[in-house]
């Protein structure tokens, strides 16, 4: 009886690896012969600048002809995520035969100098592209950087990397100059303790100061002081925000004063 019943066990062990092994073949077998519908036969990126869509779909993991029921938004957002250049991501499946990756891509809001190379980089310091020479991006406001190393040699970080916590009060006035339109800024320098000062297409210096909370309203009544000045060709020594109330202006000949 114990024999029959051991007999009668393994039997059915057998069975069910039968079974399962057609159920998987089965299942195989559908995967790869699924429609074209039901494939990711077009990867669609959206919201990319920097980025390649090629890159951004191998960063996502992403490859055309993967089965749609294969591609988790979840999974792949957050592989894009790792990436520096990416601030937001969300992938979806989209019938028929679609995966569609829509990204917000970091923004330069300057570009870095240091020697004869260049960094755009983000309001967060980090680089979104570099290289030598005149550089890309003529609309964003230079930023003088030198780091030096033992042999006294400049350089900048690589793409992805965070620049020097020295630099990035700059980058935080970058920043806020996007929200005030018709502000052309050629320059903005850092002096010691964070204190700002920039310079206009039109070479008027202005002092800026600290980068803090205050900045953002500091900044709003002095494009109508540079239009001014612009139209009547008034020269001057600097225009003064650092402190809360309208601009001030120093007649050309005068002196920044001290803490400039």
């Amino acid at each position: 009886m114990a024999w029959a019943r051991g007999g009668r066990m393994v039997g059915t062990a057998r069975r069910r690896a039968v079974l399962m092994g057609i159920g998987l073949s089965l299942s195989v077998l559908c995967l790869v012969t699924l429609p074209p519908p039901f494939r990711a036969g077009v990867i669609e990126v959206r919201g990319n600048h920097q980025l390649a869509a090629a890159d951004v779909a191998r960063l996502a993991g992403l490859r055309a002809g993967t089965p749609l029921l294969f591609v988790s938004g979840r999974r792949a957002a957050a592989r894009l995520l790792t990436c520096p250049l990416v601030l937001e991501a969300v992938v979806r499946r989209e019938l028929p035969g679609r995966a569609v990756v829509v990204v917000r891509e970091a923004v330069p809001v300057a570009v870095v100098i240091a020697g004869d190379g260049w960094a755009a980089a983000d309001e967060r310091g980090v680089v979104v592209a570099r290289g030598t020479g005149p550089g890309p991006f003529p609309e964003l406001p230079r930023v003088p950087l030198t780091i030096a190393s033992g042999t006294g040699a400049t350089s900048l970080p690589a793409v992805g990397d965070l620049l020097p916590g020295p630099v990035r009060p700059a980058l935080r006035l970058a920043a806020v100059l996007r929200r005030h339109a018709g502000l052309v800024i050629a320059e903005v320098r850092v002096g010691d303790g964070d204190r700002l000062q920039m310079t206009t297409r039109d070479g008027v210096r202005v002092l800026v100061g600290a980068a803090d909370e205050s900045l953002d309203g500091r900044l709003g009544g002095l494009v109508p002081v540079l239009e001014e000045l612009h139209r009547a060709g008034t020269a001057v020594e600097y225009v003064d925000v650092r402190f809360r109330g309208p601009p001030a202006v120093m007649p050309g000949g005068g002196s920044a004063g001290p803490g400039s």
